[in-house]
């Protein structure tokens, strides 16, 4: 995707974390984690006024176990507005769901 693409993209950027420490420091720590997703959109031309972040700390898991690797990311959705004014968020497929190719 090109710079000027990205450029005209609304992101919503989530931090997470897993269970290991505490409440305070796993909210911390996943605004962190999404802050520098959207310093990193940022390098790449996508204007501040189209990036929110936000941290869920260890609150979303992606999986039972809260002490999974996989607890730990961050997400990006893209925002697309069509010409009727329509919203679509893109949020990829959670690897433990994903369906093997035949």
């Amino acid at each position: 995707m090109s710079r000027t693409q990205l450029s005209s993209l609304t992101f919503t950027i989530d931090g997470h974390t897993d269970a290991r420490g505490s409440e305070a420091f796993n909210l911390e720590l996943s605004n962190r984690r999404a802050d520098a997703a959207v310093a990193y959109l940022e390098t790449l031309g996508v204007p501040m006024s189209r990036l929110t972040a936000k941290g869920f700390g260890e609150t979303s898991p992606r999986v039972d176990d809260p002490l999974a690797a996989i607890n730990r990311r961050v997400e990006a959705k893209i925002r697309l507005e069509q010409s009727c004014g329509t919203r679509i968020t893109l949020c990829p497929t959670p690897p433990t769901t994903r369906q093997p190719r035949p």
